[in-house]
């Protein structure tokens, strides 16, 4: 697949520069524009969607730990101040515009009136300060975000104003991801967040409320009659996640209608021939998502770059690519995402195949092979869902011809949180992770104590180069940061690359205005189903 084609999906970051941005748009016209029949259809409110999920969330606050299955589900529920579009735009969400300060160092946030919380309650600009000044008190996954805040004060029930010690450029999109919703003081404060107050019902100003949660089975949602980007929104009666461990179980279901979404990632004949059915709707999007093999640098033979050189080059990605993840995955040539080419050194490449080098690199750590014929025995940890178990499969193919015998650990997503990212008990990990929405995100992967950086990777001119880069507003000033960082971890290699995650997403032609779909992939957040509507069947 030519790379080239997905370079027009630049992050708008050029926002961050504006003096006044108005966030705005009618977002209740009742008009489809079909991608795939190209004519202009009514909307058809009503209906409850029903979508595949591999594992259950394992928290219920948004701002908690991070939960990629909560990250799915929580745009329903809850806001966050801005949103980050499929097509990596940085589009207002709860506020309704927003200005930055001459000096670049203080936003000025602009909230719509009368917004209620689903439990009733009014939603201030006090709640909005609380959320974000619990996220670092306790410790959130999103606490980094607010590392460098001034101050937060609330001139008035609608007005947020935000005040950094320095200028950062990854500061707006950081309020449009994860782990930054606004949540309501009355209800989430003198709670422990991180812990079993984590589960609790969740209350927010998203365009559904929480209905049922069957743990191991399914959790639902249905419409916010208060929504506040209403009267129509959201069209949707309701949304119904079932826990489907079973990909093959769920691409069945998908077949044959009992879902309306599958949620799970398919093998890529199934892929393939879903993307062919001109039942389905074909959508295909690059995100600032890599594939990359992660190292316990705490642990020997990882904390010796022989063998991780060895590793590097005994991966052989297009053959990885073509067996397991061709529809999912385009190859890495750089350190990083080529969404953010500017901050890439076209001098520093990641490593390619070569099997003779591998082979000297293993020569070179010490280690000699056993009896039949291995140098060591590792254990690669990874997610149960694909393209996972297939990556692993060849993955152990290709490092047992350098003389590295790996057993798969395939784990649910909570089990590798636990001991991955938390607890550092593993050999190595090959990840599927968001590093987006601005370049300096790929901070907590690779500075010291980064909650992502469960390698224990460690070197303080990155932390230095990471900070000074994250500082500045131009792509041109902080381009030569980042540059540097590209060859510091070309010595390094705390990580091996694989590649790109381009997501192929089938959806049934009966659905419209689907996050990824072109009528709507401009201006929602890549979950937010609040305009997504469908035929009724």
């Amino acid at each position: 697949m030519n790379i080239k084609k997905f370079f027009c999906l630049f992050l708008c970051i050029a926002l961050a520069l504006c003096m006044f941005t108005a966030c705005g748009g009618d977002s209740t016209d009742n008009t489809d524009t079909d991608s795939g029949e190209g004519v202009e259809s009514e909307v058809t409110p009503g209906g409850t969607m029903l979508i595949g999920m591999g594992t259950e969330p394992i928290t219920l606050n948004p701002n908690g730990k991070v939960d990629s299955n909560m990250g799915i589900i929580a745009p329903l529920l809850f806001s966050k101040l801005m949103t980050v579009t499929a097509t990596g735009n940085i589009v207002c969400d709860l506020a309704e515009s927003y200005e930055l300060s001459e000096d670049n160092l203080s936003y000025t946030f602009h909230l719509p009136e009368n917004v209620k919380f689903s439990d009733g309650e009014p939603m201030t600009s006090n709640d909005v300060k609380f959320s974000f000044e619990e996220i670092v008190k306790q410790g959130g996954q999103a606490a980094g975000v607010f590392a460098d805040v001034a101050s937060i004060e609330c001139p008035d029930d609608n007005t947020v104003v935000i005040t950094l010690n320095n200028p950062n450029a990854a500061f707006l999109g950081s309020l449009g991801y994860d782990g930054v919703y606004i949540l309501p003081e009355h209800v989430y404060a003198g709670k422990d967040w991180l812990g079993e107050d984590g589960m609790q019902t969740p209350v927010g100003t998203g365009p559904f409320v929480f209905n049922e949660f069957n743990s191991g089975v399914s959790l639902s949602v249905v419409k916010n009659e208060n929504y506040y980007k209403g009267p129509d929104l959201p069209y949707l009666d309701g949304i119904s996640y079932s826990f489907i461990a079973d990909v093959d179980t769920a691409l069945q279901s998908f077949k044959n209608g009992e879902l309306d979404i599958m949620g799970l990632i398919p093998s890529e004949a199934s892929t393939k021939e879903l993307m062919a059915d001109p039942n389905y709707n074909c959508y295909v999007n690059m995100y600032a998502s890599r594939f990359y093999l992660g190292f316990n640098l705490d642990k020997e033979p990882f904390n010796d770059i022989n063998f991780r050189n060895a590793v590097a080059v005994g991966i052989n990605k297009d053959d990885l690519i073509t067996k397991a993840m061709e529809t999912c995955c385009v190859k890495g040539e750089n350190y990083f995402s080529p969404l953010f080419n500017w901050a890439n050194d076209p001098a520093v490449t990641l490593p390619e195949y070569d099997a003779a080098k591998a082979a000297e690199y293993m020569e070179a750590t010490g280690l000699e092979k056993d009896a039949d014929g291995f140098y060591c025995h590792v254990e690669l940890a990874t997610y149960n869902y694909e393209p996972f178990p297939s990556m692993s499969q060849v993955l152990k193919s290709q490092l047992a011809e350098i003389g590295i015998d790996v057993k798969i650990n395939m784990m649910e997503y909570a089990a590798w949180d636990e001991n991955v990212a938390q607890n550092h008990d593993f050999d190595m990990t090959v990840i599927g992770t968001y590093i987006g929405p601005d370049v300096s995100n790929f901070s907590p992967h690779i500075t010291t104590g980064g909650y992502f950086n469960f390698m224990n990777y460690s070197n303080e001119k990155v932390d230095e180069l990471m900070t000074s880069g994250a500082g500045l507003v131009a792509e041109e000033d902080r381009a030569p940061y980042y540059q540097e960082v590209c060859g510091i971890l070309a010595e390094d290699l705390p990580i091996v690359v694989i590649g790109e995650w381009v997501a192929y997403t089938p959806v049934p032609a009966y659905v419209h205005n689907y996050p990824l779909s072109d009528e709507v992939k401009d201006k929602v957040g890549t979950s937010d189903m609040s305009e997504t509507w469908m035929d009724q069947q």
